[in-house]
């Protein structure tokens, strides 16, 4: 074990959009660890086709972006954070363009695309349906000329290190090398991602199953709305189970959505038809293959230009052809796959939590930004504002001094019978989750997912200090977190949908808190109803 007594000023759990552009705005303050047990191209950042809304077009406003992102949370939205996350966002984006990023033109002038609940024409991409990977590699190419920012890839973070109430660090194990360390920081970001890999069906990499929402609840954070999980509507459907996201700017581009009789639907559940939120599309897609003998729909582009085709969305159209399908000639089969996890570690407008020196970052907080159901391509936005709030909220504890825990050990080991299991457990939880858990939520079913999860639970190997039952616990503790929030909210409200609560209540317009002792609800002021 190699354990040195250098504190790091800022230490950076992940390297997904929100933990790169908080690195890099740290390394503008003091020294930098960023710890990730991925590589960079595996990230959900990294992944992302769709762009970043920012409200730039002249015919937009701040005013409008904030409208859309409230109407599409479905009334439980933190005002004051919207209003910080567009209007702040703008000005990161204008950083972004002046360090050197290049969004895509046409004759000079940026290309703004439009997607579901969106009044206007606000989405940038870069390299087309690639924004994410585009935006990410720009920042590593920035951070990696950085001298004072350290970068550790394959490593897993184990633990917090937490000290009577103060985070003040983290175990970590090289799962490459083998190596073990120990790392201690003034201020530790989990910006870890999310946790939608715990359903069979999602379009998140392996790696996304919410070990920093566990982590955090390990040391006695408060974690939020863990209850609302966002059904990316149309994910490529083949019976092998090869999944592959078709970005929601198809159908902003015009792309229509079919039947199993082939004929557009969507008129029929909202006014803006294949354009609505995420929420009300998921929903209608499931009903309509509920109605019918196929496991999927069609997303039919046959009638975009090819060159739109291939020069916006050339990642899908190459995706498609190894599938054996033409998307300019053929229909592309959907279904909708877990995606984006609206709930995570409860912060402030500051991206604290409440456990000292512990922030949140992306998409493993919730800040209150998305309410009950995130508007399409906030979510990169959310990285790059957040970020850079919590790194200037963090730099008042650099003054501060901060002594080493008196004894902390990390003896972790990797066994190969512990990964066996680990796996075994993993495809019982996408499973159980698929079927019990999915955008309608049976009560019954529910019940049944908390009782086999609570069975899982007591089956965990007895063993001290081994990566992988380490890893199995806290699968565990971010499952049962969801189930118990989604049977706490007794209605049905965005991303959330319960059979025999059918509508919103009043009684629910707020947020379920939980932790490890206690869960609870947390209403909304009158004032910030009356926002809405």
């Amino acid at each position: 074990m190699i354990a040195n007594n250098k504190i790091y000023d800022f230490l950076i759990i992940g390297s997904g959009l929100a933990g790169l552009f908080a690195a890099y705005h740290a390394s503008k303050l003091g020294s930098v660890l960023i710890v990730s047990k991925i590589d960079e191209k595996k990230s959900n950042s990294w992944l992302a086709q769709g762009g970043i809304a920012a409200a730039l077009a002249d015919d937009d406003s701040t005013e409008l972006h904030i409208k859309d992102t409230l109407k599409t949370g479905r009334g439980i939205c933190d005002v004051e954070a919207v209003k910080i996350l567009i209007e702040d966002g703008v000005l990161c984006i204008n950083e972004l363009i002046e360090m050197g990023m290049e969004f895509d033109k046409e004759d000079g002038r940026y290309l703004f695309g439009l997607e579901g609940g969106h009044s206007k024409r606000r989405v940038l991409h870069a390299q087309g349906s690639s924004t994410g990977e585009a935006v990410t590699k720009f920042l590593l190419n920035k951070i990696n000329s950085l001298s004072n920012i350290t970068f550790h890839q394959r490593t897993q973070v184990l633990n917090l290190i937490n000290d009577n109430g103060d985070v003040k660090g983290v175990n970590t194990l090289n799962m490459k090398s083998g190596e073990r360390n120990i790392f201690y920081a003034k201020n530790t970001f989990l910006a870890s991602g999310g946790y939608n890999n715990i359903y069979s069906r999602n379009t998140n990499p392996k790696a996304a199953i919410g070990e920093g929402i566990s982590m955090a609840m390990n040391v006695g954070a408060d974690v939020r709305d863990m209850e609302f999980t966002q059904f990316h509507p149309t994910a490529f459907y083949s019976e092998n189970g090869k999944s592959f996201l078709i970005s929601e700017a198809v159908r902003g581009e015009g792309a229509y959505l079919l039947n199993s009789q082939v004929e557009r639907f969507m008129q029929s559940y909202h006014e803006m038809g294949e354009l609505a939120p995420r929420d009300v599309v998921a929903k209608a897609i499931f009903e309509e293959i509920k109605d019918s003998d196929k496991n999927y729909i069609y997303l039919d582009a046959r009638h975009l230009s090819e060159e739109l085709i291939k020069n916006h969305f050339n990642n899908i159209y190459s995706f498609a052809l190894t599938q054996g399908i033409d998307i300019t000639e053929q229909l592309i089969p959907i279904a909708p796959a877990a995606h984006y996890s609206i709930g995570g570690v409860k912060t402030n407008l500051f991206g604290e939590t409440n456990i000292s020196r512990l922030f949140a970052i992306g998409e493993v907080a919730s800040t209150g930004v998305h309410g009950a159901n995130r508007l399409a391509s906030n979510s990169l936005l959310e990285c790059l504002v957040f970020g850079r709030r919590a790194i200037l909220k963090a730099s008042e504890n650099l003054d501060q001094e901060m002594s080493l825990p008196n004894s902390n050990t990390n003896q972790y080991v990797v066994s190969e019978t512990s990964l066996d299991h680990y796996k075994l457990v993993h495809q019982k939880v996408q499973t159980l989750f698929t079927e019990n858990v999915g955008i309608i939520r049976h009560e019954q079913e529910l019940i049944k997912a908390l009782y086999e999860i609570y069975k899982m639970i007591a089956e965990v190997p007895k063993i001290c200090f081994d990566v992988y039952v380490k890893k199995e616990k806290d699968m565990l503790i971010l499952a049962k977190s969801i189930v118990k929030s989604a049977l706490y909210r007794e209605e049905s409200r965005g991303a959330h949908q319960r059979s025999n609560y059918i509508a919103p209540s009043e009684d629910f317009c707020g947020h379920v808190v939980l932790n490890k002792s206690e869960i609870k609800f947390e209403t909304m002021d009158e004032e910030e109803l009356k926002l809405h």
